[in-house]
């Protein structure tokens, strides 16, 4: 079993030994790879790592001027299909992995194409557990896309909870567009769309601990991101073309509401100076009807009805929450 582990690396030197020791604890790395790409650090995290694994002859180290963790994960890959691993996982050195993620992954996915465990979210006052993904309830490639694009939860969006076939990703051009925001997620989805649901092995245990904190690329305000946003969506709308994948109407408003909330609920938590009258211009092509609500998750279609009809009603709610969170 030949398994690259890709770890994007910024300011990590309180975190990435925790992470590092977890991943070189799994049997399946006996005969696997650690890929460290430094993305410009300016605290200790370099120095910590060639202190801590310098001699290892396992876990490699890379170093770029700040492009950012998609740069940083690209080249990852690149290094890791170089070196001949048939297996890739991305995982984030502010996170940790539980005790046998990494075997359990492996010893599932045999000759399928993908492997996917649950997660814990950890966030400062609560955790949170997606054992569970909507993905698992499709038949076909286009249903997949479908719960993908408007079911979705993040044990589907991430990449850290996934092994991928480096196979699958060089045959198909799969690669990390130069985006921050998004970028992961159009990355699964590009390799969803050469899955069948049925070469898809699922492990319904929370493996991976995800980090809610300050500090992330989640919870930094970005002033790009509504073009990032625009990006995202006419990527998905040209992938979906290049596959011959014909999504019906509602798929696409309910995709559509999906990201746009997300992007709203970025502006309301970092932005400050979003107003109701902001939202409604977001949303004003977005039309309530009952097609696009059933393809909803109940509390996205609760929330799009909210929005929709008293956008500062949902602002106050959503604040109070982030202030209880």
């Amino acid at each position: 079993m030949n398994i690259a582990v890709i770890i994007p690396v910024y300011n990590a030197a309180a975190t990435i030994q925790r992470c590092v020791d977890g991943i070189l604890a799994e049997k399946c790395m006996q005969q696997g790879d650690i890929y460290l790409v430094d993305d410009g650090s300016t605290d200790q995290s370099v120095e910590v790592i060639k202190k801590l694994y310098g001699q290892s002859g396992n876990v490699h180290l890379f170093q770029q001027e700040s492009q950012g963790q998609a740069a940083a994960r690209q080249k990852g890959l690149d290094e890791a299909i170089g070196d001949g691993a048939r297996y890739v996982i991305f995982i984030d050195s502010d996170d940790q992995i539980e005790r046998g993620m990494l075997d359990r992954l492996a010893g599932v996915i045999g000759d399928q194409l993908l492997a996917v465990c649950g997660i814990k979210k950890i966030f400062p006052n609560h955790v949170e557990i997606e054992a569970r993904s909507m993905l698992q309830q499709a038949d076909t490639i286009k249903n997949l896309i479908i719960h993908f694009l408007c079911q979705n939860q993040e044990v589907d969006m991430g990449l850290w909870n996934k092994l991928f076939r480096t196979d699958v990703i060089t045959q198909n051009g799969i690669h990390f567009r130069g985006n921050n925001f998004y970028e992961d997620s159009f990355f699964v989805l590009q390799y969803l769309t050469h899955c069948t649901p049925q070469q898809i092995k699922w492990v319904e245990q929370p493996l991976y601990d995800l980090y809610k904190h300050e500090g992330s690329t989640t919870y930094t305000y970005d002033k790009h991101l509504g073009e990032k946003f625009k990006w995202y969506v006419t990527a998905v709308q040209e992938l979906m073309k290049q596959v011959g994948i014909v999504l019906p109407t509602d798929v696409w408003t309910a995709f559509y509401f999906r990201t746009a909330l997300h992007f709203i609920h970025h502006q309301l938590r970092l932005g400050g100076q979003w107003t109701s009258r902001d939202t409604r211009k977001k949303l004003r092509k977005l039309s309530l009807n009952p097609g696009v609500l059933k393809r909803l998750p109940r509390k996205y279609a609760a929330s799009f009805i909210l929005i929709k009809t008293f956008p500062g009603v949902y602002h106050k709610l959503y604040r109070m929450k982030r202030r209880n969170d």
